[in-house]
This record gives C-alpha cells, structure tokens and sequence, in this order.
C-alpha cells in the first residue's frame, strides 16, 4: 500500500483519515510544510504547488454554481453523449475525474457517479471534497479503473467518461491556463496511454465509451460513432 505524507501540525480529521486509509498508509508530517506536497490546516486538505501556489476542492461549492442552472438533457453534448435521460438510471464512470468538476455537473444531470483517479495526491483531495459533499450518488476510488475491475460484476455503468489531458486550443501563447489546470498539468503530465486505456474499455463490457477532447483535437480513434460538440469541448462517442 502506497504512503501517502501529509503535512500538518494538528491531528488530521479522524473521519478524513479513516477514509484515506482505506486507500492509503497516510503519515502525517509535523514541522514547516514542504514547498510541493499535501497539507492539511484548518480543517482542511491543499496540494501546495512551489510555482502556482495552492488548490483544494469543495463539491458543496461546485453544486451551488449549478443551481439556479435548468439543463437540458436534450440539448447538452456531454448528456446526449453519455445517454443520460430524465427516464433512465444512468451511472457514469467518471475514469480521470481530476478536480470532480464534471462528475458533479453529471450528477446535477440525474446521474449516478464513480469516479477514479489515479494521482494520489488529487485522489486525496478528492476523497476529502467527497467526504465533505456527502452524497449517496458520488463515489470515488483511487488508482486506475482497471484497478477495479471487480466493481463491474456489482454495478456495471452505463457508461465510461474518460477525459486525458489534452493541450488547450485556440488561445493566445502569452494566456496561461488558470490556476488549478496549470497545478494539474505539474501533477499529472500528459496521459500517455490513450490508445491502452480504449483498449481496456473495450473489452470492459460497458457499451458506451466517451472521450472529451479539444473542439479541434483529432479523434481518439479514427470513427467515433458519433460525435457531440459544445463550446470548448468536443464528446467522442464510441459504441462497442
């Protein structure tokens, strides 16, 4: 099992910890907190960046930027490419959920999320955003969902999600990306496995297989079976 350090001079949350130790041997830090790494204070969990400074998550305040929000699910790309439906109990796995801002619009939609991640240190983060959120409908999982596999004989979804990291488009060289992307892009890198990661998905048995890219990114694949655009982003879908 993974060590997962955390920098803070009071006990951690037992309820965090708890959580964070189904996953993780979690060792906390005491002393002056390191430039890079985990933090924990005042209640709360930061990744601290030596160049960008701090990021944390806080679902409560994704869901409330959504709620005087009326969707469309006929009308927004990302539903129509997933098949959520008012009528259906749709259940999306969320396989690169990174900051938990799509899975929390999914779940603003009527869908039931699982999201995975495979960074520990943005899995912790998560894990702390989710256990402060507190939803029956959200669940997340760190490493690879390929990791868990055995989830599929339980509660297959009806759908895959998958969102690599791709270079941002149409922009000005001089405009850097806000904040949290350019902390992402430290942490993660590039995703490199694209092509190991569709191969997975296709022999998982869930049918439905999307991939968000740039509005001009070219395909995952050379012929999605169809394709959703919105404003800055572009849904791929592939039926297997």
């Amino acid at each position: 099992m993974m060590t997962l350090k955390i920098y803070s001079d009071s006990e951690l949350d037992q309820g965090l910890k708890s959580n964070l130790e189904k996953f993780y041997n979690v060792e906390r830090v005491e002393g002056d907190p390191p430039l890079t790494g985990l933090i924990y204070r005042g209640g709360k969990l930061f990744y601290s960046s030596s160049e960008r400074g701090e990021i944390a998550f806080d679902f409560n305040q994704l869901w409330a930027s959504h709620f005087n929000k009326n969707y469309h699910l006929n009308k927004e790309p990302l539903a129509k490419a997933l098949g959520i439906k008012p009528s259906a109990d749709s259940h999306i796995w969320d396989i690169t959920c990174g900051s938990g801002k799509d899975a929390i619009l999914l779940l603003k939609f009527g869908a039931k999320v699982t999201g995975f991640e495979r960074n520990p240190s943005v899995a912790a983060l998560l894990l702390s955003a989710a256990m402060n959120f507190n939803s029956s409908s959200l669940t997340i999982y760190p490493g690879e969902a390929k990791q868990h596999c055995e989830l599929l004989n339980t509660a297959t979804p009806s759908a895959i999600y998958y969102d690599p990291m791709y270079p941002e488009e149409g922009k000005k060289k001089s405009a850097l990306p806000r904040k949290e992307m350019q902390v992402f892009r430290e942490l993660v890198g590039k995703d490199l496995d694209e092509e190991e990661v569709y191969q997975w998905a296709k022999q998982s048995g869930v049918k439905r297989f999307v991939v968000k890219r740039g509005v001009k990114s070219p395909t995952l694949r050379a012929k999605p079976s169809a394709q959703y655009k919105g404003k800055s982003a572009r849904y791929d879908l592939y039926i297997f």
